[in-house]
């Protein structure tokens, strides 16, 4: 039962990286940090810096990394952003050192063929075509702030109501003092106690409660966020819309707004 309940509370993509970056997506989350001490004399899992969701382990971070790198490179005229965090991450997990994320960085781009290069926040005032020429198209955040629809009671829920109304409450004043404002279209529906029991003890991957709430979701949360940003948060700054499961709509959604913001 265990892999199945892990399937059903920790797995939130679906697709591998290369896949995801197919479908459109171009900001990732990542939280690398290596093995907690009980599994490190267990694990098959080489000791290194791994995504962790709270203390399981998944894709390698050098791996992430170069898959980034080969899509970048391959693709020249597109840019990709990181936020490095350490979200819910238990502290028996120990981190790397900016240094080593660093040279993680650094050892990537220097598998490219073509120039490529990483950068911080300042490439955010930077024209794109300036990014493209100098082939810094690789934008590394490290526990940046940001301007975030999530509150663990918001999105504690089923039901895209108590999400809506957390993006109703975001404001362009509120957008100034960060760099990303972030619209979380999935709900975390594991924090309801009932969802969670039953997730455990049905634990099979189509009862995943991660999933379960998607579809239901994303045709309300999708068309609010195509109809309102603009209007709404109307800051220069990086706009995400984040999702669970990276799929077509959302895709859809995103380029839609990109348009619409760069004809402005």
């Amino acid at each position: 039962m265990l892999p199945d309940i892990i399937y059903g509370l920790a797995i939130t993509q679906k697709d591998t990286v290369p896949t995801m970056l197919a479908l459109g997506a171009r900001y990732f989350e990542f939280r690398p940090a290596n093995l907690i001490p009980i599994f490190q004399d267990v694990s098959p899992i080489e000791n290194k810096p791994h995504f962790q969701h709270a203390c399981i382990p998944g894709l390698a971070f050098e791996e992430f990394l170069d898959q980034q790198m080969q899509f970048l490179d391959t693709h020249p005229t597109e840019i990709v952003t990181i936020h490095i965090r350490w979200d819910n991450i238990v502290s028996e997990c120990s981190k790397p050192t900016v240094p080593e994320i660093h040279a993680y960085l650094t050892t990537a781009c220097g598998k490219a063929s073509s120039t490529l290069t990483w950068g911080g926040s300042k490439c955010f005032v930077q024209p794109i075509d300036t990014l493209r020429r100098t082939g810094k198209r690789l934008i590394v955040l490290i526990e940046a702030p940001k301007y975030d629809s999530w509150t663990a009671t918001a999105y504690a829920t089923l039901h895209a109501d108590p999400i809506i109304a957390q993006f109703k409450s975001m404001s362009t004043a509120g957008q100034q003092s960060t760099d990303l404002t972030i619209l979380q279209c999935q709900a975390t529906s594991q924090s309801i106690k009932e969802v969670l029991v039953y997730s455990v003890m049905a634990s099979n991957a189509s009862t995943s409660c991660l999933t379960a709430t998607k579809g239901a979701l994303d045709r309300e949360t999708l068309p609010w966020i195509r109809d309102n940003v603009m209007e709404r948060l109307q800051a220069e700054k990086l706009v995400i819309v984040m999702n669970d499961f990276i799929d077509g709509a959302t895709t859809d959604t995103a380029v839609e707004l990109s348009q619409r913001r760069l004809a402005l």
